[in-house]
């Protein structure tokens, strides 16, 4: 890593530690673009598991390593407030995350981009028994992972809105 790439993810660490910490007012956080590895990783997920205020979460534009991918879902887990996650034009893990989507009872609003083909399974089960989310935005894959969400939206109970984008 370059000297950037270190200086953004201490800067995403120290954010993640106000938060976990301090702050009680913040609602939104928009941290798209910034490096998450690491110690942000770790710190991002006891921000997710500690803070009882955040409602939105961006992390746009962040390519998520499998180690991070893990953080972020372990905080999603345990998380009793977080409303919406976007998720998009970066890397993730998906099929980490879709364990804890399928154990977290807050999260409303899910934008998720480059759902991949050996994620598709694992996201639409996750969808399938997930009994808070109202709203899915998915871009990328191909016509056997729609069928998989086709499927998982059958089932969902509190899914308004699936909206699926570049499934050819």
């Amino acid at each position: 890593d370059d000297g950037n790439d270190e200086h953004c993810a201490s800067d995403a660490t120290t954010m993640f530690r106000a938060l976990s910490c301090n702050n009680k007012t913040l609602k939104h956080l928009d941290l798209s673009g910034v490096c998450c590895r690491g110690t942000s990783a770790e710190a991002m997920e006891h921000a997710l598991r500690d803070n009882s205020t955040l409602e939105k979460l961006t992390l746009d534009r962040v390519n998520l390593s499998k180690a991070a991918s893990v953080s972020l879902a372990r905080g999603l887990a345990k998380n009793t407030r977080l409303s919406l996650l976007s998720l998009r034009r970066g890397d993730y893990c998906y099929r980490t995350l879709a364990k804890a989507l399928k154990i977290n009872r807050t999260l409303q609003r899910l934008y998720a981009d480059g759902v991949n083909n050996s994620s598709f399974g694992s996201l639409a089960q996750a969808i399938k028994v997930n009994t808070s989310l109202c709203f899915v935005e998915l871009d990328g894959g191909g016509t056997v992972g729609l069928r998989s969400f086709v499927d998982a939206v059958k089932y969902n109970t509190t899914l308004q809105e699936f909206a699926a984008f570049s499934f050819k």
